[in-house]
């Protein structure tokens, strides 16, 4: 027998007949055709009897085909039946080698992941079938959830997984969790409302220019945007108002402090106001007018920005609009072209950043990947 270590692993090499020696798995190659009909493979299967000839034609699953443009003229496919898809097998000519392809794996595998907390009170009132509902999305939607109940006070679900999966999932939660949760949840908006009818989601009040709300609103505006402001409205959906302040719960927890909320601007079109008054932002529009730092939506710090004909384009009387927003930045880093969603704090988290950045110092633009990350407090119209 000869014995070898190589990178910890220990080779024997032994002379004499493999169909004697005791192990649990005998590997041995074929011909390009996969025949067992001769060679090792014959006396293998000689040995062992045609019991397990049957059984290894029943395991086999394998396709061959040919490809265009390919180096070799066939492959072979292995259909993924009970295979676990997560299971990498790397091989390489060194140790350093195997180090580097398992590093990239990991980096991409960090770079797509996604984390998100739901804080809620209302998960108290889900009942089994919901909560079995919760579970089940772990493999309709392919992420990992957990529950965690420390308190009758207080309840936790954590959704892990590949981002776009992770908001599909939190989204259908948090819509589940709309259902069950108080009436007076819903009551919890901000005292300068106006009523409105319990069976109108939406609606949008004209300021008076007397009041103090409608003083500070300007002001804000014509800090950087001298504009002769034809009317501001106060924007008030509660489900929007109730997404966005579930998300700055979620941030607050997650981060560690509270100052994750600005008041930033961003410019629309006349034709996609009553789409974000009724269902907010939405990163589908994303790249419509510019997308240089990212996939997501761009506020900006300066209503000057916004107010331009790139973002806020004239209706055909001449008038434009601009949005003063509620947007929870968060923790934010800089932003580059081709951003899905934001990159993670570190090569050992998978936590991600809240926001990303046109790299300016302070910066001028935010761009977030989460639709219930900014709230469309106010309408400016102008010309």
């Amino acid at each position: 027998m000869y014995e070898i270590k190589m990178s910890g692993v220990v080779v024997q090499a032994v002379t004499g007949d493999i169909t004697k020696e005791t192990t649990d798995v005998i590997v041995n190659s074929s011909n390009s055709s996969f025949s067992l009909k001769s060679g090792v493979s014959k006396a293998i299967l000689d040995t062992a009897g045609p019991t397990v000839e049957t059984e290894c034609q029943q395991l086999a699953f394998f396709t061959r085909r040919k490809v265009d443009n390919a180096q070799q003229n066939e492959v072979i496919e292995i259909e993924s039946q009970d295979m676990d898809p997560a299971c990498f097998h790397i091989c390489g000519v060194s140790q350093a080698h195997v180090d580097h392809a398992k590093q990239v794996i990991k980096d991409l595998i960090v770079k797509e992941q996604d984390f998100n907390l739901i804080n809620d009170k209302a998960l108290f009132s889900l009942s089994e079938l919901e909560l079995q509902n919760i579970y089940d999305m772990q493999t309709a939607m392919d992420v990992s959830i957990s529950f965690h109940k420390s308190s009758q006070e207080e309840a936790k679900l954590t959704i892990e997984g590949l981002s776009k999966d992770v908001l599909k999932a939190s989204n259908e939660i948090h819509e589940m969790l709309k259902k069950v949760r108080p009436e007076e949840t819903f009551k919890d908006v901000p005292q300068h409302w106006d009523d409105m009818p319990a069976n109108t989601p939406c609606l949008s009040f004209p300021i008076q220019p007397q009041t103090q709300e409608h003083i500070d609103v300007l002001k804000q505006f014509e800090d950087t945007c001298k504009k002769n402001v034809l009317k501001i409205e106060r924007i008030q959906n509660r489900s929007l108002w109730g997404g966005f302040q579930i998300k700055k719960k979620d941030m607050e927890v997650r981060n560690g402090h509270q100052n994750n909320e600005r008041k930033l601007f961003h410019g629309a079109c006349h034709t996609t106001i009553d789409k974000i008054n009724e269902l907010g932002f939405n990163r589908s529009y994303a790249g419509k007018n510019a997308a240089l730092y990212g996939d997501g939506t761009y506020f900006a710090v300066k209503a000057n920005y916004s107010a331009s004909d790139t973002y806020s384009k004239p209706d055909p009387q001449g008038q434009k609009y601009v949005y003063l927003c509620r947007v929870l930045t968060g923790d934010f880093t800089t932003g580059k072209q081709g951003m899905k969603v934001p990159p993670p704090k570190s090569t050992t988290t998978i936590q991600l950043y809240d926001s990303v950045t046109d790299g300016v110092s302070p910066p001028s633009m935010f761009i977030i990947f989460h639709d219930n990350q900014a709230y469309p407090e106010y309408l400016i119209t102008f010309k």
